[in-house]
């Protein structure tokens, strides 16, 4: 279960919680054992995911105008996480991808720019603020 600052006990939350942070790309030890984000064993988050997998589709790979980006801090358990989420921001409004990490370096820009790049066919203007 996630007790954090929001009082989160609910089983159900928490699994849901794992595994988003998992797809944004928190892995299994750093969520659970490293920083106890997430209070379960690193086996069953990874249970969890897999249970969920196939429900979150993937963008399909197309041309895009305008990709908005946008980049949140949060705290949960006293742990600060950084989210980025990008969006096709001129045509379908369409999620194309989210990237956690617990720290903001230029590696963790690259790489989640890298993921949106890979939803986009030619070239697209990326605005980042």
């Amino acid at each position: 279960m996630l007790a954090s600052s929001g009082g989160i006990k609910d089983p159900l939350r928490a699994k849901v919680l794992a595994s988003l942070l998992y797809m944004s790309g928190l892995s299994y030890r750093a969520m659970t054992c490293q920083t106890r984000v997430i209070e379960a064993s690193h086996v069953s988050v990874f249970r969890w995911v897999h249970a969920l997998k196939g429900i979150v589709p993937h963008p399909p790979r197309s041309e895009r105008k305008v990709v908005a980006i946008d980049e949140t801090k949060l705290k949960i358990r006293r742990r600060h996480v950084f989210v980025w989420a990008a969006i096709d921001d001129a045509d379908t409004k369409e999620l194309l991808a989210v990237y956690a990490s617990y720290y903001r370096l230029s590696i963790n820009t690259i790489v989640f720019v890298k993921r949106v790049l890979d939803t986009c066919v030619g070239t697209s203007v990326v605005p980042v603020n």
